[in-house]
């Protein structure tokens, strides 16, 4: 059996500026990490259908926080523990415990109040790490920055009455933490994307003066939206005989694509139509999308393509994309109605629910505008997520003069740019790379050592944008290229790099090759595989001969999150 340093397959963990894989060596299976780093937040589409932004909860730092025991707890003047709850009887003090926390870091603080008569309460983190202020019952959640001395404290004030229950604080990190997105697979597959720019800045707040409203009105907060909250508005149609329309103006530049996208859900009209506005873009510049088929209607001329895509609940995401010809402000809009056509007789009830507005621009750090990338939410301002990094993967001992590279993933259209997912000494001189090539729908697999090409195939995939899975083999004298269980070329001349050359599995050499897609598999084995084997393990549907030790990876904590 040979040693492989393996990603993904199922199996996925990931903790602050780190991914965890595995490497199993003979019989044994050793953590192995690559680093992440985002440095802002990011969405993806979690077990349950939602989106939402992951975070690191780290370990329970409250001590009988469901006070089932009168313990544990430092009590003021007017507390009391009883029946499993922290009773306030005109409190003038506060209770408190000590703990654990770090200066600087964000905390993800849970309570709940029941009973409440009067006065008001809130939770401290440290000395300076204040929550809300809350005079109900009900479930609270807040992150609070610590700062100060270590000690949890709840606090009431003079004349509250009630009952305090659940107290939890936990780590919370929403950074530098590995996307994985389970959208398009039961099994999950990482998410790495280019740095992009929400230029809306109400993307959920359509009820804002930002957005225009023609023959129709926003009834906010009026159904549950793909992020499981009640925070989807819905779009009320006039009873005119006319369009119904919500718009907003931005900033173009001539030769720049742009993707504007938005969650939308029928409430009695299944279509929606994107449209660019004709004074910075070509003439039209518009798709009309029906969510009751899951279709894309119709694609205008000038627009350069238009997508929808399906997120569970009637809810479907829809996509336009647009190359603008003027550098000058100009409107991008909804029209919600009864067919393809914009305009019809309105009855005063009917209409959609919208959510989750998005405008990106081409920019200079990866994103050339043709595709929306993962939802970016915005409240009163444009709101920017950072580029995806992923390196560091393995180390010397990890890799040989000889072994299998495998990759299964789905690239995302990024035409001109060349992106890689390559075994490297940290240069592009010595590295067993595929790398993709989405403008000519190809990938390139090769092998470089000490700066001369040893081993080079391209293959052209029937969709790029679809999972594929592809195998480079590199063995002296002994090369081979699989993608889709193709033989796609073998080579018996090369040489490869000496023992100890390569230190590292990445995601890239450098900031110019970065992969950008959803990867749903990585294996790296230091032995080279027979073709047979080769063939296997790129032939959809089939079950890599190694998954028997899965159960094994799981129990040093690689496990699904």
């Amino acid at each position: 059996m040979a040693n492989t340093l393996s990603l993904g397959s199922g199996n996925w963990g990931a903790k602050e500026s780190l991914l965890l894989g595995y490497y199993e060596d003979g019989t044994q299976f050793l953590p192995e990490t690559f680093d992440v780093t985002r440095a802002t937040g990011g969405t993806r589409v979690n077990k349950d259908g939602l989106i939402e932004t992951p975070a690191e909860i780290g370990s329970e730092l409250v001590v009988n926080g469901n006070f089932a025991t009168d313990s544990d707890w430092t009590l003021g003047s007017g507390w009391n523990i009883s029946g499993g709850s922290l009773i306030a009887s005109s409190a003038s003090s506060n209770s408190f415990q000590t703990s654990s926390f770090v200066l600087g870091k964000i905390y993800k603080a849970t309570y709940s109040i029941s009973d409440y008569v009067s006065g008001t309460f809130r939770i401290q983190v440290g000395s300076g790490g204040i929550g809300n202020t809350n005079s109900s019952n009900g479930t609270f959640v807040e992150y609070i920055e610590y700062s100060g001395s270590n000690f949890l404290y709840l606090k009431g004030s003079s004349s509250f009455n009630g009952s305090i229950d659940n107290v939890s604080v936990k780590e919370y990190n929403n950074k530098n933490l590995a996307r994985i997105d389970y959208l398009d697979d039961a099994k999950g597959a990482l998410l790495t994307e280019p740095q992009s720019t929400n230029l809306v800045t109400y993307s959920e707040d359509f009820s804002d003066s930002s957005w225009e409203k023609t023959n129709s009105t926003i009834v906010a907060n009026s159904t549950i939206s793909p992020d499981g909250t009640l925070n989807a508005d819905k779009v009320v149609e006039t009873s005119a005989i006319s369009y119904t329309r919500v718009r907003q103006s931005f900033s173009f530049i001539s030769g720049n694509s742009y993707s504007f996208s938005v969650f939308y859900k029928a409430n009695g009209r299944n279509f929606i139509q994107l449209e660019f506005n004709t004074s910075a873009f070509p003439t039209s510049s518009l798709g009309v999308f029906d969510v009751g088929t899951g279709t894309v209607n119709n694609v205008g001329t000038g627009l350069d393509s238009a997508s929808i895509k399906d997120f569970g609940n009637g809810w479907y995401r829809c996509t336009a994309t647009a190359t603008s010809d003027v550098t000058t402000n100009a409107l991008v809009a909804m029209y919600v109605s009864e067919t393809a056509s914009v305009s019809y007789q309105g009855n005063g009830v009917s209409g959609g629910f919208i959510w989750g507005a998005q405008l990106e621009g081409e920019n200079a750090l990866g994103y050339n505008g043709e595709y929306a990338t993962s939802y970016i939410p915005t409240d009163g301002s444009t709101v920017t997520r950072n580029q995806d990094e992923v390196n560091n993967g393995g180390d010397v001992n990890s890799f040989g003069s000889e072994g299998v590279l495998y990759f299964e993933a789905a690239y995302l259209t990024d035409s001109g740019l060349y992106r890689k997912i390559s075994i490297n000494d940290g240069t592009n001189d010595n590295q067993i790379t595929i790398e993709s090539r989405p403008a000519l729908n190809q990938v390139k697999a090769f092998v470089t050592v000490g700066g001369v090409s040893s081993f080079s195939s391209v293959h052209t995939l029937t969709d790029i944008t679809g999972f594929n899975k592809m195998a480079l083999k590199w063995k002296e004298n002994d090369f081979s290229f699989f993608a889709n269980g193709v033989n796609v070329q073998s080579n018996s001349s090369g040489v490869t790099p000496a023992s100890g050359t390569l230190t590292e599995l990445s995601f890239g050499i450098g900031s110019g090759s970065r992969f950008f897609g959803k990867t749903k598999n990585i294996q790296a084995f230091n032995t080279a595989l027979s073709d047979s084997d080769l063939l296997s393990l790129t032939t959809t549907g089939s079950v890599p001969y190694w998954t028997q030790y899965s159960a094994m990876a799981t129990s040093l904590n690689y496990t699904n999150k």
